[in-house]
């Protein structure tokens, strides 16, 4: 991992499977455990890159079909118009 090449927090805070330590949980256990955290980073940055590419995918069969990419500020206004439209919580 890299700044470049960094991984997402949701790899680092949460189990990649059930009943196993989060990465952060393997970091900051006293010993570190190397050979496991690797193993979890291998695991955590294929996970993430196979999501991206599933992202990338479906963006270009999207295109293919004629749908046109948002401009950042029609996702803004998307985003505001979704948040002011949801129903809250009462209490």
């Amino acid at each position: 991992m890299t700044a470049a090449d960094s991984l997402s927090p949701r790899f680092v805070r949460e189990a990649l499977n059930d009943g196993e330590p989060s990465l952060l949980d393997l970091l900051k256990a006293d010993p570190l455990d190397e050979a496991r955290i690797a193993k979890v980073l291998k695991e955590a940055k294929a996970l993430e890159n196979e999501a991206e590419n599933t992202r990338l995918a479906r963006e270009e069969r999207l295109r293919a079909a004629g749908f046109e990419e948002v401009s950042p500020e029609q996702c803004k206004a998307n985003l505001a118009l979704n948040v002011a439209l949801r129903e809250w919580p009462k209490d």
